[in-house]
């Protein structure tokens, strides 16, 4: 905080001074933002969550997607956090503008994602004979050169199975008993 006092002085020798005026200064908050992952698959979300010090005063938040064109659009406003929309296959790039009442304000860097696409696969079956342990599944895996591995539930995504190679081509789980493969 500085306090100030004006001094007005008249051609004779008059003079009066104010009275102290103080005026506080705050520091700009500084802004960043933490992605809940560094990248997502198509047909999932990502949650952008703010990190914000300093400054003074109760934040406004502004979320902004960089477009196409490259210009920033608002997207998300008055909340510490932001789920984004399903997002097509791609690179995203997020900004946050935070300002507070005391007039501070600050935008964050850049944070960028990425949205992969859902692996390719196909799957044939062959059916277990009534009583044994003889059913099989194939699945035939297109390969990503983003992607290592890819891993395989057989119960809708209760467990999965040890990963596997991503560039394999084809993978058989065999012995499998009567039953719904999901």
């Amino acid at each position: 905080a500085y306090s100030y006092r004006v001094l007005v002085t008249q051609g004779e020798g008059c003079s009066v001074l104010s009275e102290d005026i103080t005026i506080n200064v705050f520091a700009d908050p500084e802004v960043g933002i933490i992605l809940s992952t560094s990248e997502i698959c198509y047909g999932q979300t990502m949650l952008l969550t703010s990190d914000v010090t300093g400054g003074a005063g109760a934040p406004a938040f502004e979320w902004q997607i960089k477009n196409q064109l490259g210009s920033w659009t608002t997207v998300g406003s008055n909340a510490s956090t932001y789920t984004t929309a399903i997002l097509d296959t791609g690179n995203y790039e997020f900004r946050l503008i935070v300002t507070q009442n005391s007039g501070c304000e600050d935008t964050s860097d850049i944070v960028a994602f990425d949205v992969n696409p859902l692996p390719e696969a196909t799957a044939t079956g062959t059916d277990a004979t009534c009583g044994f342990f003889n059913g099989e599944i194939t699945l035939s895996i297109t390969d990503d050169p983003t992607r290592e591995f890819v891993e395989i539930s057989l119960n809708g995504g209760v467990s999965y199975q040890s990963p596997i190679a991503d560039n394999i081509g084809t993978f058989t789980y065999d012995g499998l008993a009567p039953g719904t493969y999901d």
